[in-house]
């Protein structure tokens, strides 16, 4: 498996930042996320990305970056522009990720690959974080940035924390942090956030090209 491909199954889950010490406040977190719900409810939104995976077992880091294209509800694709060429797609029930160079395409299920908020899946539908996660604020508290800290409410595989940097003025998600149980480190870095009208369902449509090498992550379909 190469780097990249490594970096991509951090991004479906593995991994970021380790939780630090916090303080809950309810209210502050409460109001917090009401914001970003409604941000981002029900909406479409492009952005670059830039993304540093750490493989702590292997002392492996990898960067790569791209564009984000989501949409409301369910719907991601993230192409990637380095360190090479490929696509990473969820529509529905469906996860692909595509590499033109090789014609190769990993496919799975997407829920049992990137749900319950792994893969910043949550991105899509923002309801997801009251639902699966206990949040609280860290602290001390920043003027510009709030800092949430998320752990599943119940045992996630592959899914240990997750951190959102948020925008205090304009409410946007610039960055996520996730880690998980193997100590993994994903860090994704959002810049150029803007919400745009809705994007057309084919940009998150795909078909397997003809003759391409494909890799079944949870067996057959």
């Amino acid at each position: 498996m190469t780097k990249i491909q490594w970096a991509l199954l951090l991004l479906l889950g593995t991994g970021i930042l380790q939780a630090h010490a916090a303080a809950a406040v309810p209210r502050n977190v409460d109001t917090i996320l009401a914001h970003i719900e409604k941000h981002y409810a029900q909406k479409s939104f492009s952005a670059h990305f830039f993304q540093r995976s750490v493989l702590k077992a292997m002392d492996i880091t990898d960067t790569a970056a791209g564009i984000i294209r989501v949409k409301y509800p369910g719907k991601m694709r993230w192409d990637y522009d380095q360190p090479e060429r490929q696509t990473l797609i969820t529509y529905g029930q469906r996860l692909w990720i595509y590499r033109p160079e090789e014609n190769q395409v990993m496919t799975g299920k997407a829920p049992e690959i990137i749900g319950n908020g792994k893969g910043a899946s949550f991105l899509s539908d923002l309801s997801i974080l009251r639902q699966k996660f206990r949040i609280s604020l860290a602290v001390p508290a920043d003027a510009q940035f709030a800092t949430l800290l998320l752990h599943p409410k119940n045992k996630t595989p592959g899914l240990k924390s997750v951190t959102l940097k948020i925008d205090r003025n304009l409410w946007n998600i610039v960055a996520i942090t996730t880690v998980n149980t193997y100590g993994d480190i994903t860090k994704i870095v959002f810049r150029d956030i803007r919400f745009v009208p809705p994007l057309d369902d084919a940009l998150f449509a795909f078909t397997i090209p003809p003759g391409a090498d494909v890799v079944q992550m949870d067996g057959p379909q």
